[in-house]
C-alpha cells in the first residue's frame, strides 16, 4: 500500500509540474511588467513633480506616458499602478519562482532611470519586503515542502 501511495503521489507531482509549466509557457517565457511609482517628497514640487503616466480605463495593460507634450502608448503583460503593493507584484511573479524548483532557469530584473523605484521593488523595506526577499522565502518554502522526496541544488546570482 505504501508503494502504491508513493506511485500515485509521484504521478500527481508530475501532472502538477506539467500543468504548471504549460501555464508558464502560455503566459510566455518573456514577460514585461511595468510599475508606476507614486510621486514622493524627493520629486519636489511644480513642473518637475507632474504625473506623466496615465492609464486606459478599459485595458489594464496599457499605460500612456506624456513627454514634451507628446503621448506615447505602451502595452505590457501586466501594469502595476501607483497604489500597487509589494505583495501584488510578488503574486504575479510567484509562478516563476515555483518553476525554479521544477528545474527552469529564470531571471527577474528591474530597469529604469535613477529614482524610478527599482531598488524598492526588488529589495523593499523591512515592513514591505521586495521581490528578492519574498522570492527566496517562497523558494526555500517550496523546497522545504518537497525535501522528503527530492534533493535540490541552487545557484543564485545578484548583480546591481
Amino acid at each position: 500500500q505504501y508503494k502504491e501511495m508513493v506511485t500515485k503521489y509521484r504521478k500527481e507531482m508530475a501532472l502538477r509540474k506539467k500543468l504548471h509549466n504549460e501555464i508558464v509557457d502560455l503566459k510566455g517565457s518573456i514577460r514585461v511588467f511595468g510599475r508606476v511609482r507614486p510621486i514622493i517628497h524627493e520629486d519636489g514640487g511644480g513642473e518637475d513633480s507632474k504625473v506623466i503616466a496615465s492609464f486606459d480605463r478599459d485595458d489594464d495593460q496599457l499605460v500612456y506616458i506624456t513627454n514634451k507634450g507628446k503621448q506615447v502608448e505602451f502595452q505590457l503583460d501586466h501594469l502595476f499602478k501607483m497604489d500597487s503593493k509589494q505583495d501584488e507584484v510578488f503574486r504575479e511573479m510567484r509562478d516563476l519562482i515555483v518553476s525554479v524548483v521544477d528545474g527552469f532557469n529564470i531571471c527577474i530584473f528591474a530597469y529604469g532611470q535613477t529614482g524610478s523605484g527599482k531598488t524598492f521593488t526588488m529589495d523593499g523595506s523591512d515592513e514591505h519586503p521586495g521581490l528578492n526577499r519574498r522570492s527566496l522565502s517562497e523558494l526555500f518554502g517550496v523546497i522545504e515542502e518537497r525535501k522528503v522526496d527530492w534533493s535540490f541544488e541552487l545557484e543564485v546570482s545578484v548583480l546591481e
